[in-house]
């Protein structure tokens, strides 16, 4: 759900448009960017159909606000049958990590609601069985990821002493909700080279939240494996980290797969089935 403060509920377009997008704002806490929003409102202010555009946000997951207040008032006023609502983010970076998304949903029901502050908050609300229809696609390139991981692997490297020279990243899904990363670097300290091997994995669930879990370091090497309790230290608070996509949705997920295809990882969500 979304705050889009305690004014009257909007009749217009523009005036819906502004204030969802200031939600979105309140929310996602971008560092970056600004959402864009494209509305038709009915006459009597109903939502007829979403366009909401996150290209170009930058977000940080921790920074995210999850929490909303634990008593909303569903007053029933002006709930919207959409004909179409569509999220695009070609693509949104999400903790350093660029994810190109698009989701399409038909049959999604809007609603406002008020908290005890008088603050409405506008969300998806339950819809009738078989009324909901949709697809999401999220797409990252392990190029990137390969990226991002020798910049982190590099840094927790050299707490120890020890300089990076290379990194290879491999990801396969043992089934279709979880994805297996593991990333084989070289690193050296004056003559000594030798291999060191990082791993982890990646869940998704229904609730379009990705998870880190099972994170860890080794070497073949016995000195170098001796070496690297900094580096597990350093990646202990990642294990469970999470990184939330629902706002990427918007409507309830019934079914969700990963799978990684080339270089790149793809997360495909049918939205309520």
């Amino acid at each position: 759900m979304f705050p889009i403060g305690s004014a009257p509920l909007p009749t217009a377009s523009a005036e819906f448009d502004a204030r969802l997008c200031a939600g979105l704002v309140e929310t996602l806490r971008p560092d970056a960017g600004v959402p864009q929003v494209a509305s038709v409102l009915a006459a009597d202010g109903r939502i007829l159909s979403l366009d909401l555009g996150l290209t170009g946000l930058e977000l940080r997951a921790r920074g995210l606000r999850t929490s909303r207040p634990a008593s909303l008032e569903s007053t029933g006023e002006l709930l919207s049958h959409t004909d179409d609502v569509v999220v695009r983010a070609r693509p949104i970076v999400v903790d350093g990590v660029p994810v190109h998304a698009e989701a399409r949903v038909q049959g999604l029901v809007l609603g406002y609601r008020r908290d005890p502050d008088g603050q409405w908050w506008l969300g998806a609300e339950q819809p009738a069985a078989g009324a909901l229809s949709g697809r999401a696609r999220l797409q990252t390139d392990l190029d990137t990821l390969e990226v991002g991981a020798l910049a982190l692997l590099g840094e927790r490297v050299a707490a120890s002493g020890f300089t990076l020279t290379g990194a290879h990243l491999t990801a396969t899904c043992p089934d279709p909700r979880r994805v297996q990363i593991e990333v084989e670097a070289t690193i050296r300290r004056g003559p000594l080279r030798a291999v060191i091997i990082g791993s982890g994995s990646a869940a998704v669930g229904t609730d379009m939240v990705l998870r880190l879990s099972d994170l860890a370091v080794r070497s073949p090497s016995p000195l170098v494996a001796m070496a690297l309790g900094t580096v597990r230290a350093r990646l202990a608070p990642w294990e469970g980290h999470e990184i939330d996509l629902s706002a990427l949705t918007f409507g309830s997920v019934g079914d969700v797969a990963l799978a990684v295809q080339g270089r790149s990882m793809v997360l495909e969500a049918d939205l309520g089935r």
